[in-house]
């Protein structure tokens, strides 16, 4: 059954969001989050993605806390610090150049700063119907060149009301991403790819589901950087619409053939 899913989608096109798009599922296709425009000016963030910022209706960064706050969209919380290919030492959001040609978003923590922290996505519903269950797919990058050891862990909240047990941790630890204690030596920006399916979420027609990632560390001395990019996150249609999936399918591969 997944396999029929997943090949159906692949038939279907894949949408690109860039960073100051909103991310509507409007559809089953996969949308793709782009970061090639990020450019981490101050403010980092601002309304409609404009001059190289994120759009803070569909983001928002929070320090102090990783699971027990509300994000709070419309504003821009920490500091922008342009672009970087790592081995920075202020705190703030950074547009690491990850690989070369991939932009990613990122910080530096400090411990006045992000430790622990978290970035939250909005992702709206218009399918039409009711979201029962959507997949995500992620790479997180740490550039581990600093002593302390470092936790990357998903969450997701259908509320985003700040209350204890608002935001749930998605897949147990099975999407941990654990940066070393030991610096390495020399640092390289190190890749990790991450991906969880969420299910019976009842998300109506307008409404939210929002993808959070939560930061903390341990030990002593400064931290290492941290990034996200190749976002990825798609609508699952209900057992229902296979049959409608497949004929849509059939029609558009002999529409090919012609």
């Amino acid at each position: 059954m997944k396999r029929m899913v997943a090949t159906m989608l692949g038939i279907m096109g894949l949408a690109i969001v860039g960073a100051s798009g909103s991310v509507i599922l409007s559809d089953f296709d996969p949308i793709a989050i782009d970061f090639a425009g990020f450019t981490a000016p101050d403010p980092w963030s601002n309304d409609g993605g404009t001059g190289g910022a994120l759009n803070w209706n569909t983001w928002a960064f929070s320090s102090g806390t990783r699971t027990e706050v509300a994000a709070d969209f419309g504003t821009s919380t920490g500091t922008g610090r342009g672009t970087s290919t790592g081995g920075v030492t202020d705190n703030g959001i950074y547009a690491f150049e990850v690989a070369p040609g991939l932009n990613a978003w990122g910080f530096q923590a400090t411990g006045g700063f992000g430790s622990p922290g978290s970035l939250t996505l909005r992702v709206q519903n218009n399918t039409g119907g009711v979201l029962k269950e959507i997949s995500v797919a992620y790479t997180a990058w740490y550039y581990n060149d600093e002593p302390r050891a470092g936790v990357l862990r998903p969450y997701y909240s259908l509320t985003n009301d700040g209350t204890s047990g608002s935001y749930l941790q998605a897949d147990g630890s099975n999407q941990d991403v654990n940066s070393p204690a030991d610096a390495d030596d020399p640092p390289v920006w190190v890749s990790n790819d991450r991906g969880y399916t969420l299910t019976d979420l009842d998300v109506a027609q307008g409404d939210f589901v929002y993808l959070r990632w939560g930061f903390n560390d341990s030990g002593s001395g400064r931290r290492d950087e941290w990034a996200l990019s190749s976002i990825t996150v798609t609508a699952i249609p209900e057992p229902g619409t296979f049959g409608l999936l497949a004929l849509s399918g059939l029609a558009l591969a002999r529409f090919r053939r012609r």
